[in-house]
């Protein structure tokens, strides 16, 4: 996810989390990318305490 780093990001992490639809259209990974790896760094801590 391009802007990684972004405060929306754990809402969009949240929905995915939360899906429960045909596990075969599921996403099963996620990856940040951010220029700022401090906003980077944050979000990724955020997303460790959502799973």
């Amino acid at each position: 996810m391009l802007g990684g780093g972004g405060f929306r990001v754990p809402l969009v992490y949240r929905a995915l989390l939360d899906d429960s639809g045909d596990p075969a259209g599921r996403c099963t990974e996620l990856v940040l990318y951010d220029t700022d790896r401090g906003r980077l760094d944050a979000i990724g801590a955020v997303l460790a305490r959502q799973a």
